[in-house]
């Protein structure tokens, strides 16, 4: 109990500085199979905080290396399923997913990749800012984000039960006023070491008891964790290529050479609406289409023949 109390109220302290490259790639199987290896390179931080992770695949083979400053983790797979949904709770979600369509002439094979939106422009639109203009560093964004957390954090407890003899909208506006304050680091990092007394103190009108900050200060964490997992994702670049069978016939790719197409983004792309990446490729059958041809031409030739002996008559 006593670790959950003291975990840090105000996510934007933890900021990563460096810069973490994400190379991913996909190479899809006629026969079903999605061979996948993701890189990841940065300091040991970026490797182990979990913002973007790797996928969790049982025949997964992962390495983690180090180069002088640079850590590596590199993760290999053949994917005989489907479909993939990453197991990320605060972090960078993503899925993706293969099928093939077929006819007598060629196989149409798809794949598509989501990278779920973070909805930080819905929900944190003075922080979506910040992260546009590039001055994360300002406190500017504090007071809206960590009101925001208040507020979908109360709203939460109401639904799972917790009875209230306060109005929700009265109490988040109480706290808005306490955050507008923030206006140093200094005053931040008092609040921060004294979080339940904070909690505490401006609850104090409302008349709750004890272990409602507590309660309070649970609830929250989720949404801190977010937060921070999305303040971290800022500095990762993600480098995605993705080879298909056969002839490439559409895809949203930035770049393409034959048969491979290329994507790169940023948090920029991720901070609100999730994020597609579409391929769609063809493998003509072309025995069966030799056999077909050769099939039609004999049907004419019969008919012309059969036409031909109907007019001598």
């Amino acid at each position: 109990m006593t670790k959950i109390l003291n975990k840090v109220l105000f996510l934007f302290l933890l900021i990563n500085i460096s810069c973490v490259e994400n190379i991913i790639f996909f190479q899809i199987h006629p026969n079903g199979d999605t061979y996948l290896k993701f890189k990841s390179s940065g300091d040991s931080l970026d490797i182990y905080n979990k913002d973007f992770s790797h996928p969790d695949i049982n025949n997964g083979l992962i390495k983690i290396k180090q180069n002088d400053s640079i850590w590596i983790m590199t993760t290999e797979a053949l994917y005989k399923d489907s479909m993939y949904v990453s197991n990320n709770k605060t972090g960078l979600v993503y899925s993706f997913k293969r099928w093939e369509e077929k006819n007598l002439f060629y196989t149409s094979y798809y794949f598509k990749v989501i990278f779920s939106g973070r909805k930080i422009k819905n929900n944190y639109p003075e922080l979506f800012t910040a992260i546009t203009n590039d001055k994360l560093d300002s406190l500017s964004w504090l007071p809206n984000a960590l009101t925001q957390i208040i507020a979908q954090s109360l709203s939460e407890l109401k639904i799972q039960g917790k009875s209230f003899d306060f109005n929700i909208d009265r109490v988040v506006n109480h706290f808005k006023n306490s955050f507008s304050r923030i206006d140093s680091y200094k005053k931040l990092e008092q609040i921060k070491n004294n979080r339940i007394e904070f909690i505490k103190n401006n609850m104090k009108p409302f008349k709750t008891n004890e272990d409602f900050a507590k309660t309070l200060a649970r609830q929250m964490e989720h949404h801190e964790k977010y937060l921070k997992t999305t303040i971290d994702l800022n500095d990762d670049i993600f480098k995605v290529k993705i080879r298909m069978p056969g002839e490439i016939l559409y895809s949203n790719a930035s770049m393409f050479n034959r048969d491979t197409l290329f994507w790169e983004f940023g948090l920029d792309s991720l901070l609100n609406n999730d994020f597609y990446l579409k391929a769609n490729s063809i493998v003509k059958t072309n025995d069966k289409i030799k056999k077909i041809s050769i099939l039609v031409i004999c049907l004419l030739l019969i008919l012309a023949i059969k036409i031909i002996s109907k007019a001598k008559k």
